[in-house]
């Protein structure tokens, strides 16, 4: 009996157990079917939601396609206008230039020229010379363009005129001091005297020309602002450049020396080297001191060593320096007399050039095609030709 009745205690005890297990098995699932409910109806609104979010979108971008369009049009109803105008009628609205998006004025005014031929901002500064019309600082934003590059510009003595072709430059030709007899205390016992020279300096027209297809100005949004400026910032220089080595003949002197008095022949060497600096006068050794050179004559520079094997080209950040004078490539001297050419520009060499550039917008000598040309009036002096020391190979040695 005993054993019967723990028998029967012990399945009591499984069956409130068993109920126990059950209940809170009933509970858990019970929370879990909410819990899944809750899940899918928090699906269900951010699917919503992300529904909303996409039609909102749709609907922006379909406002702002329309927009855009409507911008178009009235860009090209303003251009057709500003064609149709008289040049001389003033224009008392401004243009739109939907293209026209640089953050610097000086660009967006220019680009105003360039796409119009009008610049709204300018048209009270703006005058008319032969056709060309003056753009005010024009030549200084292009002179400070990485791509308008030249050493001889950097380096030479510059003057700017507001109107016309030449220019008288004055300067101190010789200065002489005489012993004299001094008859009052106040007097100076030397006296001295001093010359000046007169250097009339022609100037001679340069030019540029950017052109630019009609369809890709108006079709779409297009910057072309940077464009038109380096690319005439770069053929402006180059066409300098090469006018600063062949020169122009009354207006424009090469750098070049022409007197073989100021010329060395021979072999180039160290010895060399140190006869060109020597040649040049005391008076032209300073700051303003350099090298001009090509690179064929920089690789005979890379060949010079000291005794101890070092080479005597040394560079920093900005610079190669060859005896503590820096070296500036000018390429356009390849095939020239003078291949090396040491040399003081400040003192020696001067440049004067207007001060506004002429610009000009013509839409009808190549149809498709704006020819936007700009032209510069520049004329270059040498003042003094002891400035320049140049080096000249022997025929066999530079076979």
């Amino acid at each position: 009996m005993n054993q019967i009745n723990n028998i029967e205690r012990k399945d009591a005890s499984h069956q409130d157990s068993l109920k126990v297990f059950g209940k809170a098995f009933y509970e858990c699932k019970h929370e879990l079917e909410e819990q899944s409910k809750k899940n899918t109806e928090e699906q269900v609104s951010i699917k919503q939601d992300q529904e909303k979010i996409k039609e909102g979108q749709k609907n922006m971008e379909n406002k702002q396609s329309e927009l855009e369009k409507k911008c178009m049009d009235l860009d090209r109803k303003m251009f057709e206008l500003s064609d149709k105008n008289d040049k001389n009628k003033p224009i008392e609205k401004k243009s739109i230039s939907s293209w026209s998006k640089c953050n610097n004025n000086f660009e967006k005014e220019f680009g105003d020229y360039v796409c119009t031929g009008n610049s709204l901002e300018r048209k009270n500064d703006m005058q008319e010379v032969g056709g060309y019309f003056t753009f005010p600082h024009l030549n200084q934003y292009l002179t400070q363009m990485s791509s308008y590059v030249s050493p001889v510009r950097k380096l030479a003595s510059k003057y700017s005129i507001q109107r016309g072709r030449s220019f008288k430059l004055s300067f101190v030709n010789d200065i002489q001091v005489t012993a004299g007899d001094c008859d009052n205390a106040y007097d100076n016992a030397n006296s001295t005297d001093v010359t000046f020279k007169n250097n009339d300096i022609e100037l001679c027209p340069i030019e540029a020309c950017a052109n630019i297809p009609q369809d890709m100005m108006h079709s779409k949004p297009i910057n072309f602002e940077s464009f038109v400026l380096a690319k005439i910032a770069h053929d402006m220089s180059k066409t300098e450049r090469s006018l600063f080595v062949d020169g122009v003949e009354g207006k424009i002197d090469s750098i070049v020396p022409s007197d073989d008095k100021y010329i060395i022949d021979g072999d180039f060497n160290y010895e060399t080297a140190i006869n060109m600096v020597s040649k040049l006068p005391e008076e032209f050794h300073g700051e303003n001191t350099a090298w001009m050179m090509t690179r064929r004559m920089y690789n005979e520079f890379l060949q010079l060593t000291d005794k101890a094997g070092r080479f005597l080209i040394h560079s920093d950040c900005h610079n190669k320096y060859f005896l503590n004078y820096p070296i500036y490539f000018v390429p356009e001297l390849e095939g020239k007399n003078c291949e090396l050419i040491f040399c003081n520009l400040k003192k020696g060499y001067a440049i004067v050039e207007n001060d506004n550039l002429l610009v000009l917008h013509d839409k009808y000598s190549k149809k498709s095609l704006v020819q936007n040309y700009v032209r510069n009036d520049i004329g270059a002096k040498v003042i003094r030709e002891d400035a320049f020391v140049g080096f000249r190979k022997t025929q066999a040695d530079s076979k």
